[in-house]
Order: structure tokens, then sequence, then C-alpha cells
């Protein structure tokens, strides 16, 4: 479930995403369901990889990120609740 919008307002608070767990090389450039180490889930935009690190797009309001990811899939369902 979508916790913060997300692109201009794609994703909204309340909706739901899901995706099938992929390589990260594979899902560079793609809009993405990623989890943290410590098992934190975010919606994101995958910028780039080196290794289990990750450059990644969160929002408009903030800076590219880098962060580790343990997991990670491509959104392949999106479902808006209004």
């Amino acid at each position: 479930m979508v916790e913060e919008d997300f692109l201009n307002f794609r994703f909204k608070i309340g909706d739901c995403v899901a995706g099938i767990e992929e390589d990260l090389n594979f899902l560079v450039g793609k809009i993405i369901i990623g989890v943290e180490k410590n098992g934190e889930t975010m919606l994101c935009r995958l910028l780039g990889v080196s290794g289990t690190t990750c450059r990644i797009f969160l929002s408009k309001d903030k800076k590219d990120q880098a962060y580790e990811l343990v997991k990670a899939a491509e959104v392949i369902w999106h479902r808006i609740f209004k």
C-alpha cells in the first residue's frame, strides 16, 4: 500500500501496488518496490546499482539518495483507491 504520494501523484496514498521480485540490475530506470535491510519498504525509481547499493529517486522534494536494498520488484500492478 502506498504511504506517500509519488511521481506527480501517479501513485497516491492508499493505492495498492504489486510486483515480482527481480535482480536489481534489470530494474534500473524502472519504478520499483524496494526493501531495505531493516525491512522498510519504499516506492521509488531505481537510477543505478553498484553491488547492493542503489541510487534511487523518492520524490521531487528529495535529492537522489543511496540505499542498500535487499529485494526489489518492478511495479506491474497498480490499483487506485479513491
